[in-house]
């Protein structure tokens, strides 16, 4: 392979609010060869079960023309209220038991707002804080069959090769990890026009996601302008399954799946709202999903607005934890990557924070 030459792949991140396409080049640089948005307008999305399919395949090609995909990988992420994750207790059994374990759970105690799932799952690495014997931890990521399957078929249907289908918070991760250094437990929370949401990161997996419906207003109460993508579900509701008892879950939070009412706050109510959110989520994680030993070293606060010195140090002083402000626009357009893995090139030396996820797709190895 010739210097700076590799395989291209594509980042497909379809959103309530437009569909993100960007190609990436990787190698021994990551290089950013093009990217594309269109957005969606309203009644794409009829209330999350009803989907216009016709308009959106329509914007789907629009957004990919001018892409070469023939041979190419293409990574996708759907809206995330299409998607929930639960961490479950379940028999340490091998991996095709454990599918067929939850695939009967499914049917039976694990509720979810589905009639059709489809659904990964990945091991947690053991605790000592957990002593469940012959049980061991998933996390279960579940999304909605009825949107994905017809999606995939569609996407195939126009000669895209679907590699993957992820979820939004873990492209964004994906980015992180190679630009900055990330603690081994972790909060990261992303103010948009469509609310906050909150992610909790731990030992390099995504343990919980939530969205708290509120978003920072001006002086005049008005929602402010700006934003990067639509927010991400409540799917914090933790549980178990077989001989085990069911998990609490966090106060319900939720907004509606597609056009949730949001609260618009004053900086200060706004800074107190998330203070007592993050306290809530914490707690949750440690005591209701039984992680007391993980320890919060750092919540990482993005977009479109970030918080100045004193807001963040009103957080740490409620929360205990380190707060640090990170712009994903920044990061990117700095057009570095930290550690041996090399460099990440922007065609043009901009990149919108809108990117971030789709990049973040397309930097998927597998």
């Amino acid at each position: 392979m010739a210097r700076g030459q590799g395989t291209s792949r594509i980042g497909l991140d379809i959103g309530l609010d437009a569909i993100r396409v960007v190609e990436l080049q990787v190698g021994q640089t990551l290089r950013l060869q093009q990217m594309s948005e269109q957005p969606v307008e309203a009644g794409v999305f009829h209330g999350g079960d009803d989907v216009d399919w016709i308009r959106l395949e329509q914007l789907i090609d629009h957004a990919l023309h001018g892409y070469k995909l023939r041979g190419k990988r293409v990574h996708v992420s759907i809206p995330s209220v299409y998607t929930v994750i639960r961490q479950l207790t379940l028999p340490n059994f091998t991996d095709e038991e454990l599918r067929e374990v939850i695939e009967f759970e499914l049917t039976n105690t694990i509720h979810l707002p589905f009639a059709e799932v489809v659904f990964d799952f990945v091991r947690c690495p053991a605790s000592t804080d957990q002593g469940e014997g012959d049980n061991v931890s998933v996390i279960l990521i579940a999304a909605d069959g009825a949107f994905i399957r017809p999606l995939v078929e569609r996407l195939r249907k126009r000669k895209i090769k679907v590699a993957s289908i992820d979820i939004r918070p873990l492209a964004k991760f994906r980015v992180l990890l190679r630009v900055v250094e990330l603690p081994e437990t972790f909060i990261l929370t992303e103010m948009d026009t469509h609310g906050t949401s909150v992610h909790v990161f731990h030992d390099g997996l995504l343990y919980l996601t939530r969205e708290v419906p509120v978003i920072l207003g001006d002086k005049t109460d008005s929602p402010l302008e700006g934003g990067f993508g639509e927010g991400v579900d409540d799917s914090a509701a933790g549980a178990t399954a077989m001989a085990a008892t069911d998990e609490l879950s966090l106060p319900a939070t939720a907004p509606a799946r597609v056009h949730p009412s949001l609260e618009v706050l004053s900086l200060s109510d706004y800074v107190g709202r998330i203070a007592s959110e993050l306290e809530r989520t914490m707690n949750f994680f440690q005591y209701t999903l039984n992680q007391r030993s993980a320890q919060f070293q750092e919540i990482i606060m993005t977009g479109s607005h970030l918080l100045n010195p004193h807001q963040q140090a009103n957080i740490t002083d409620r929360t205990g934890v380190l707060v640090r402000t990170l712009s994903f626009q920044d990061v990117i357009q700095t057009n570095f990557i930290a550690g041996r893995r090399g460099r990440l090139i922007a065609g043009d030396g901009s990149v919108s924070v809108d990117y971030t996820a789709a990049i973040g797709l397309a930097m998927r190895e597998e």
